[in-house]
């Protein structure tokens, strides 16, 4: 075969993938398009109705999103994505199709810059990695309206621009980088760990014409401090409660991002089968198994019930994440750990150690920022893998993604469905008060509740109260006598028999919990109540 036809044929196999990669981010988005608004998004929506409205004092708004009414500033992400969600929602009304449109264009980033990513370090299977992302469960799920599929696209860009810029200097990809970080860091500051490479990476090639690109995310950082002392007396990046690190909730962290990473890394199924062999038997006895053991007494000694079927997800969940953890550690001693593959470690391993470190709990938003590059490190380790195992991979991660993904499009949808139910079926000139956050506190408010605060609301005899019980609560005043008169609840279904919605999980992981399990259970029940006297 000549030249003129070899590059033909490239240019075939390229248009062929491009056509599946499209084929990727359409599926994913169908799963996220018209779902309804869960969990934090609520909370976004929120902020972005208070910037539509203040775009000079972004984080001054006060929302009651928990026990009482705080300012925005006290929360974790700085609001560049609000800015944007606030934009489509002047523009085309806060409503889940847009949103989610918004939603999916990074989506289709973080699809094509990893697909180009994996071109440059795993060339034969870079469409196979990319599946693999995309129909990851925490991908599929996580979209909904919330910033880490926006954050994890940006990583991808950002990792990418300086892998490409080992292959062909370039100081302007380290000026990109740097802007894309730069950007990322105003969505939420879990990318701050990625500062580090981008600074290894110029002082490797250090020349003055780079100082541009290694000063942009600090000043980037510094003009947003100054910012938030004119505006709010503060600095938000160090103002947070939550910034302080405790030993013993580490170890509980990490035990749990362990046990998180186990529940959604399918791809870990190339690397079982090598684990399990005879020659590893010495070091899953020696090492891994008493990891396992302490890792589970100390669960059990922390609520972690060991009675119930869901300890056995738990304990697999762990061997899975542990032996993955495993496998990518002991690649360190290879001698073929180049540049290009200490990047993707680094990438991995300050993300993965930032979020132990620093974040307030462990969810699988929060593992999904170290898969791209934990799939890069499993591809690069393994010199030879079996078609059918490929397969068998994809299926699993394919099965288990769509699944989790019907599950939560369910789970979102319940209180959609049941605030519109209620609100038709009760006497429509009484007062109904909602109780709750998350995706029912939104729809609520959409069918004419209004929201109680313990502080302001004046609620009299005849009102009703409406609250959920698996969602987060405000206070009810105790002076307020309530009489149930009635409840709703989604009868279960296959589609719920594998659900993210228990302790809502998925969204927040405990070490007493896994991210997501079997269940024969309604996804919630909503009850209604009438106000009989007030003291």
């Amino acid at each position: 075969m000549n030249s003129i036809s070899l590059l033909q044929k490239n240019a075939l196999i390229k248009k062929a993938d491009w056509f599946i990669l499209a084929a990727i981010w359409i599926i994913a988005t169908a799963f996220n398009l018209n779902k309804a608004f869960h969990i934090d998004d609520t909370f976004h929506l929120l902020v972005a109705q208070w910037i539509e409205k203040h775009p000079l004092a972004p984080m001054s708004g006060i929302i009651n999103w928990g026990k009482e009414n705080v300012p925005i500033y006290t929360s974790n992400q700085p609001p560049l994505f609000f800015y944007l969600i606030a934009a489509i929602g002047k523009s085309f009304g806060y409503k889940e199709v847009p949103l989610h449109l918004l939603e999916s264009i990074f989506s289709l980033l973080a699809i094509i810059y990893f697909y180009k990513l994996c071109n440059i370090l795993i060339p034969r299977f870079s469409l196979l990695a990319t599946a693999l992302l995309a129909f990851n469960p925490a991908f599929l799920v996580n979209q909904n309206t919330m910033v880490d599929i926006p954050i994890l696209s940006l990583s991808i860009i950002f990792i990418f621009l300086l892998v490409k810029n080992n292959s062909n200097s370039n100081i302007k990809n380290h000026f990109f980088a740097a802007t894309i970080l730069s950007a990322g860091l105003l969505i939420k500051y879990s990318l701050l760990p990625l500062y580090l490479i981008l600074a290894i990476s110029i002082l490797n090639n250090w020349s003055i014409k780079q100082t541009p690109a290694l000063t942009l995310p600090f000043l980037t950082i510094t003009a947003w401090s100054i910012f938030n002392i004119y505006e709010f007396n503060s600095i938000h990046i160090i103002g947070r409660s939550n910034n302080i690190v405790l030993s013993s909730f580490t170890v509980h962290k990490l035990i749990t991002y362990t046990v998180t990473l186990g529940s959604i890394a399918t791809f870990s199924l190339f690397i079982l089968a090598q684990h399990l062999r005879k020659e590893n038997f010495k070091n899953i006895i020696t090492i891994q198994l008493p990891i396992i053991l302490l890792s589970t007494l100390y669960g059990i000694s922390n609520k972690l019930n060991y009675k119930t079927p869901a300890f056995i997800l738990w304990v697999s969940f762990l061997f899975v994440g542990s032996t993955l953890l495993f496998h990518v550690f002991k690649t360190l001693s290879d001698k073929s750990f180049h540049k290009n593959r200490i990047i993707i470690f680094t990438w991995f391993f300050t993300m993965a150690l930032f979020i132990i470190l620093f974040a307030p709990f462990i969810s699988t938003r929060h593992v999904l920022l170290a898969i791209p590059p934990l799939i890069i490190l499993v591809f690069q380790s393994l010199e030879h893998i079996e078609a059918r195992t490929l397969f068998f991979t994809l299926i699993c991660t394919v099965t288990l993604g769509f699944l989790l993904g019907m599950s939560d499009w369910a789970y979102s949808s319940f209180y959609r469905c049941a605030s519109n139910k209620i609100a038709a079926n009760l006497p429509k000139r009484s007062t109904i008060w909602t109780v709750g956050h998350w995706g029912w506190r939104w729809y609520s408010a959409q069918s004419g509740m209004k929201f109680y605060d313990e502080e302001t609301s004046k609620p009299m005899v005849n009102d009703f109260f409406v609250y959920p019980l698996n969602v987060p609560l405000q206070p009810v005043s105790k002076n307020i006598i309530l009489q149930e008169v009635g409840s709703i609840y989604q009868s279960p279904t296959w589609v719920t028999f594998f659900t993210t919605a228990k302790n809502a999980s998925f969204y927040r992981t405990d070490i007493s919990n896994v991210p997501w399990s079997f269940t024969v259970k309604p996804v919630d029940t909503v009850k209604v109540f009438r106000v009989i006297s007030i003291k």
